[in-house]
């Protein structure tokens, strides 16, 4: 997996993986690196490791949802055992020791002006030599949203929709939800020329999808509830102590950006409360009850999918007129995903509504996806 002539880079960080782009002969791939957790000896409280349980429910999700469009490829996983490659390590510290971009996090800047460096992991020599190592090997899907620099009207339209058409595909499916669907976990491919946007709503073609020439995937599936077609529920429990921090209150000079994404994790669970409060339980889990983060809460596509619409607006860096344009043609619908209960319930019903609009075309694909 790991050929010392293959160049290696270290690409960003989230809470317990460091990730990574290979280059090697057949092409470049995305590698996924968890430090794993045992429950005692070497590494057992590590806090940036994880636990394996927690785990194997993503590698399940990356399996089952491989070959939907709009979903990262899986090409496989591997155990490792202590001993990091040395290109790792060059990795490693050729981001460590970049200073920090201005949409790093909070934690990264502070760590970098304490004279830290940038990484919340430990340096690869300081693993233990038994220390166990999950890497999962993913089709490479280009720039994350967050760090990729939308500029034209056509690129606008198409995250909002690509990213809205692959939530939807993956409800019809598997009951999917990511559950963390913020800019670094959406990336951008140039997968075909780009071409130009009618200018305003033309009632003869009112598609408005399919014209930056970019390809929209959704990947990181550590939160993401699905469930197979044998009936098993993938998910991770986001009522457990150690997933506690997604729903605290940001620490002073968080950036806004970040307390935005918190505002979600938050809207989320006040969702999942109510549900269940509606369907008797009052709100609090009864022990030995299946986890209310099993079960299927599909409004929380639509709470992701109005950040990420709200995201891509907000970070826009193209003609003022591009963007007023798509503003106003996106208008309604973007009132409509910000009005909570009053809105959408899901992202397979903002998808009805974007075929009625005619802004993408009922094709072969859609209809098998429903």
């Amino acid at each position: 997996l790991l050929h010392p002539s293959w160049p290696l880079t270290k690409l960003t960080e989230s809470s317990y993986a460091e990730i990574y782009t290979l280059h090697n002969p057949s092409g470049s791939s995305i590698l996924k690196i968890l430090a794993l957790r045992p429950p005692r000896g070497p590494g057992s409280r590590r806090e940036t490791a994880c636990k394996v349980e927690d785990v194997l429910s993503e590698v399940a999700i990356l399996d089952l949802v491989t070959e939907v469009p709009g979903f990262v490829v899986f090409r496989g996983v591997f155990v490792a055992k202590g001993g990091v490659p040395k290109g790792v390590v060059e990795a490693w510290e050729g981001w460590n020791d970049k200073p920090p971009g201005a949409d790093a996090s909070a934690e990264e800047s502070e760590a970098w002006d304490a004279g830290e460096g940038r990484s919340a992991f430990p340096h690869p020599s300081r693993y233990h030599k038994d220390q166990l190592f999950l890497v999962l090997e993913l089709g490479n899907a280009g720039k994350d949203l967050e760090h990729y620099n939308l500029t034209t009207r056509e690129e606008l339209w198409d995250v909002f929709l690509g990213t809205a058409m692959a939530l939807a595909t993956g409800e019809d499916l598997f009951g999917f939800e990511h559950r963390d669907l913020h800019e670094g976990n959406i990336c951008l491919r140039r997968a075909a020329p780009a071409s130009v946007l009618p200018k305003g709503n033309s009632a003869a073609d009112p598609t408005r999808y399919g014209f930056s020439g970019l390809e929209i995937t959704l990947l990181d599936y550590t939160l993401s509830r699905a469930r197979t077609p044998e009936g098993k529920t993938l998910f991770l429990d986001l009522d457990d102590p150690e997933n506690a921090a997604l729903f605290e209150d940001c620490e002073p000079g968080t950036k806004e950006q970040e307390r935005k994404q918190r505002r979600v994790y938050s809207a989320m669970r006040e969702h999942v409360v109510a549900q269940e409060k509606q369907e008797g339980g009052g709100g609090k889990e009864v022990k030995g009850a299946e986890s209310r983060w099993a079960k299927h809460h599909p409004y929380t596509n639509v709470l992701w999918l109005a950040y990420v619409l709200e995201y891509s607006i907000t970070h826009f860096e193209g003609p003022k007129s591009a963007l007023k344009t798509f503003e106003d043609e996106v208008a309604a619908v973007r009132s409509r995903l910000g009005k909570g209960k009053g809105g959408w319930g899901s992202a397979a019903e903002v998808r009805e509504e974007l075929w009625v609009r005619g802004w993408v075309g009922l094709d072969e694909e859609e209809i098998e996806g429903e």
